[in-house]
């Protein structure tokens, strides 16, 4: 079980780390722009104020990033597992990058049952 739990920290490490690598990649877009700059300056709130209707119709990775990113900093956890949710449902070629962070979220939450239940659900799913 231990090892289990740290493959799936170490998983989470890994996307979390590779964001500050993503900015060259960032398609051009005023509101992305400007949220990655509120982003830099800690400014969560303007970052989310600034992407929430973009979201809701870009498939930028960026754009998921720099949202779930916010929410986690200003401990938003439920907004966070929505975002992951609808995300996962919304872009499936992705839905393993989504599902990561959900468990990184609940076990953020310290909600080890929901974690390991997702965990579970994904690999059953491979088994397929």
């Amino acid at each position: 079980m231990k090892t289990i739990y740290h493959l799936i920290i170490l998983i989470c490490a890994s996307s979390f780390f590779s964001f500050g690598q993503q900015k060259a990649h960032i398609p051009s877009h005023p509101d992305l722009d400007l949220a990655y700059q509120y982003f830099q300056e800690q400014a969560y709130e303007k970052v989310i104020d600034k992407l929430q209707e973009l979201s809701k119709t870009s498939k930028a990775p960026q754009v998921y990033k720099l949202l779930f990113e916010s929410y986690l900093e200003l401990k938003e956890y439920r907004k966070a597992e929505r975002l992951s949710r609808d995300w996962s449902k919304r872009i499936p070629p992705r839905k393993a990058q989504y599902e990561v962070d959900y468990i990184f979220l609940q076990l953020l939450q310290e909600d080890e049952d929901k974690a390991v239940d997702k965990l579970d659900e994904i690999l059953e799913s491979i088994d397929r």
